[in-house]
């Protein structure tokens, strides 16, 4: 008789920092969390650092707040090759490769936000842009009154961020945003001729600017797989860079321009397929950092399994991961029947229904915890490469958490993998399942070696029985 399957929307985040665009106006996103999801993150709570993006998503959180500093570290040279025109009114520059000094950017973020009702939350956000900034070591322009060539650019932000959930999995949300920013310009006094207002050109102190905006935001629940997010920020009209006045048009004039955002979530149905003669649900689990990420740290690992829908021991797994330099390949198809693992390194023998790391983990939401005592252990075994490993599940207690799907009363479980995990460097593994007969998964961190990985339950269905923890 078939088990009715369990539908899961788990949203996946390296949690590493993203390196930026050079504009000095936008990012994908603000804190790890965030950065990790690029532009989809405005379709999710994740953090009190969401409201940043869409303030509609602050509704679904618990009270919080969260400090993050982000580093941006960007190559930045100019070459000259040639000579110079000879024609009236040019000059020429030097040849060579000229790289610029300053190559460290760091980058604040922190917000907090508070309930003010059931269906009503308040956040406060701060954070910065940066970036664009450039210090070469030499009078590039032939600039008499500076040694130096170069501009910097510095931007700071503060939203106060208003939600209200107006129906069921749906939220609307606004932020008054106040803006400030900077800048300064050295190196640029052979240009004179072509200003409107040498005197503030170049070479004098920081500039700084203010003005005000706000945004709005949308995010909600469309179907059973699918959720939406949307955002618009206003223009914000900032007060002129009179210092530099002269390079800047209209009198220093430098308004951060309005822009809009939106993302998606969807889930993946595990499928069930027949296999071995056997009915089997088709896992699949996947991580991927972001483009942007790839240059200091790329990953694409992807882990497959076959689990049986009655006895949720497994029949095939494979295993392919790409992590910085790291590369690996493995498979394997369970014999169940005759006992021997059949990998793509060989043959072995193995006991009656061993697991793979991820049969383990769904076969592990069968146990009892309601009686254990902290740190009380499971046993099980795991098949990895070329042996079978204990794989002790460790109680940790109980706790009540907020994920997206709801409130939730939870287990608190540890997967003590010693071979085979979901990572080449492997981690402590945390799991909090629904204190329920279900036990649903509905958060899971592990770590690797540049973070973490943590995944949310934002949506389910098709249960077989009544969610009794959820709050």
């Amino acid at each position: 008789m078939k088990k009715p399957i369990l539908v899961l929307i788990l949203l996946f985040g390296i949690l590493v920092q993203t390196s930026f665009a050079t504009d000095g106006y936008y990012r994908n996103g603000y804190g790890i969390k965030y950065s990790a999801l690029a532009g989809s993150g405005v379709a999710v709570s994740l953090s009190s650092l969401g409201a940043i993006n869409n303030p509609a998503s602050i509704v679904n959180l618990k009270n919080s707040f969260e400090i993050n500093i982000s580093f941006f570290s960007p190559m930045r040279n100019y070459t000259i090759t040639g000579n110079p025109s000879g024609y009236p009114g040019t000059f020429g520059l030097t040849p060579g490769m000229v790289e610029s000094d300053k190559t460290m950017f760091y980058f604040p973020s922190l917000g907090g936000n508070m309930k003010v009702a059931k269906n009503m939350a308040i956040a406060i956000s701060i954070y910065g842009n940066g970036g664009m900034n450039t210090d070469y070591p030499t009078a590039t322009f032939y600039d008499p009154n500076s040694p130096a060539t170069g501009v910097n650019l510095e931007q700071m932000f503060a939203n106060l961020s208003y939600a209200i959930e107006f129906a069921k999995n749906q939220s609307l949300g606004a932020s008054l945003i106040f803006g400030w920013q900077r800048f300064a310009a050295q190196g640029l006094f052979s240009f004179s001729g072509y200003s409107s207002d040498p005197a503030a050109l170049t070479g004098n102190a920081n500039s700084i600017s203010t003005g005000f905006g706000f945004k709005i935001g949308y995010q909600g629940q469309l179907t059973d797989w699918l959720r939406l997010g949307a955002a618009y920020q206003s223009k914000l009209a900032m007060s002129e860079f009179d210092r530099y006045a002269g390079l800047f048009a209209e009198q220093g004039d430098f308004d951060v321009p309005a822009s809009w955002t939106a993302g998606v979530a969807v889930m993946e149905i595990p499928r069930i397929k027949r296999i071995s003669g056997r009915e089997a649900y088709h896992v699949t689990f996947e991580v991927n950092s972001v483009p942007s990420f790839d240059m200091f740290y790329k990953v694409r690992d992807r882990y497959e399994t076959y689990i049986d829908v009655e006895g949720l021991f497994p029949w095939r797994f494979e295993q392919h991961i790409r992590e910085g330099g790291y590369t690996r390949d493995f498979s394997a198809f369970f014999d169940q029947r005759k006992g021997i693992a059949k990998t793509s390194e060989g043959e072995y023998e193995i006991p009656l229904y061993v697991n793979d790391i991820m049969s383990a983990f769904y076969y592990a939401r069968t146990f009892d915890y309601t009686n254990m005592q902290i740190n009380d252990l499971v046993h099980l075994q795991n098949f990895y490469k070329d042996k079978v490993y204990d794989l002790d599940v460790k109680y940790l207690g109980k706790e009540t958490i907020e994920v997206p799907a709801g409130k939730f009363d939870c287990f608190i479980v540890e997967p003590l993998v010693k071979e085979g995990g979901l990572f080449k460097h492997e981690g402590n593994i945390i799991v909090w399942l629904t204190d329920d007969e279900l036990k649903i998964p509905v958060k899971v961190r592990t770590k690797i070696i540049v973070g973490y990985v943590e995944a949310k339950l934002t949506s389910y269905e098709g249960l077989a029985g009544k969610l009794t923890s959820k709050r």
